[in-house]
């Protein structure tokens, strides 16, 4: 042996084996801990048309919020609302022009407990809030129990299109020859 080398026995491989084996352990249920909870996808579409449900007009026209728990523990939406910004400088300082909460969501009332693995939708009749659009950046923001800010998502209205326009989706029809 070299002098002065050291000697690693079986009682320290075993005991920096356990080290490393609690290291990762620890790891993982920090990792499950922030992991676990109410976890929501917040979401809204604009242009949306309500068909065949009583007390509401086939004309009119929504925007609707969908939230989906994808989390393992339940929460409550508690409020619906809006805000409006003049600029996207306004938008990043959190400086809004408008704000408005949304009292009637016509589909489901609030507050609403949202179990994990469900959906709760909301309409938002979009006549009321189209003069927003054209002068800035409208928001929807989704308020939970469990969060001390809301969810949030663009609001954009796009135009509506008519029965004669193809939407994107769809390729306009070729005639035949002949």
């Amino acid at each position: 042996m070299l002098a002065g080398a050291i000697s690693i026995g079986t009682t320290e491989i075993i005991a920096a084996y356990a080290a490393v084996v609690a290291t990762v352990v620890l790891a993982w249920d920090v990792y499950k801990w922030k992991a676990s909870g109410p976890r929501i996808r917040f979401s809204v579409s604009s242009n949306m048309k309500i068909l065949q449900y009583p007390g509401i007009s086939a004309t009119a026209t929504f925007v609707n919020a969908k939230a989906i728990n994808v989390g393992n523990l339940p929460t409550t939406i508690t409020t619906l609302a809006i805000q409006h910004y003049k600029s996207w400088l306004l938008w990043v300082l959190r400086r809004p022009d408008h704000r408005g909460v949304i009292l009637n969501t016509a589909l489901k009332p609030l507050p609403h407990i949202l179990e994990p693995g469900t959906i709760w939708t909301g309409l938002i009749d979009q006549t009321c809030i189209e003069g927003f659009t054209r002068s800035g950046i409208l928001f929807c923001e989704l308020y939970l129990s469990h969060r001390r800010r809301p969810k949030t998502a663009r609001i954009r209205l796009e135009k509506a299109l008519t029965e004669d326009e193809p939407s994107q989706n769809e390729t306009p029809r070729r005639r035949a020859n002949g």
